[in-house]
Parts: C-alpha cells; sequence; structure tokens
C-alpha cells in the first residue's frame, strides 16, 4: 500500500499539472506546461506534453518506499526470531 501512495505522490509531482497556451503576433502558438517540481514542458500548436516523466518519478519512489518497508519488516522479523538470553 505504502508503494502505490509513494507512486501516486511521485507521478502527481512530476506530471504537468497545468498548462496555458499564449498566440504570438506572428500567429505562432505556444504552449508550456509545469508540474509541482517546477519541471516545464514547452511545444508548439496543439502540444501534449509527455507524461512519462511523472511515470518514471512514481516508479522512483515507490521503489525507494517498497525497500525501506521491506527492510523494515526484515528487520523486525529478524529481531523476533532472535534467542533470547538471560
Amino acid at each position: 500500500m505504502a508503494g502505490v501512495l509513494a507512486f501516486m505522490a511521485g507521478y502527481l509531482a512530476g506530471a504537468p499539472l497545468y498548462c496555458e497556451a499564449r498566440s504570438e503576433a506572428d500567429g505562432v502558438s505556444t504552449t508550456v506546461c509545469s508540474s509541482i517540481l517546477g519541471i516545464t514542458y514547452t511545444g508548439t500548436g496543439v502540444y501534449n506534453p509527455s507524461l512519462l516523466p511523472g511515470a518514471i518519478a512514481g516508479l522512483v519512489c515507490a521503489a525507494i518506499v517498497a525497500t525501506l518497508v521491506a527492510a523494515m519488516l526484515w528487520r523486525r522479523g529478524r529481531n523476533r526470531s532472535a534467542p533470547v538470553s538471560g
């Protein structure tokens, strides 16, 4: 569950969140899209930015969180199975 939530947070941080279109005097239109992290996507005409940076950020966040949770569970299980000295 933590990995899924981390993926969603990473995706939302890296994917384009909002766009604005600008039209120049010579008739060329430019679209500029930005993400929460400040990544800027720019294109001309009708432009749809790639969602790949958001997907990569989500996968990286999910991998980090999944590794940390697995290490925590492994360490917790190892401590429970240790013989009690006394």
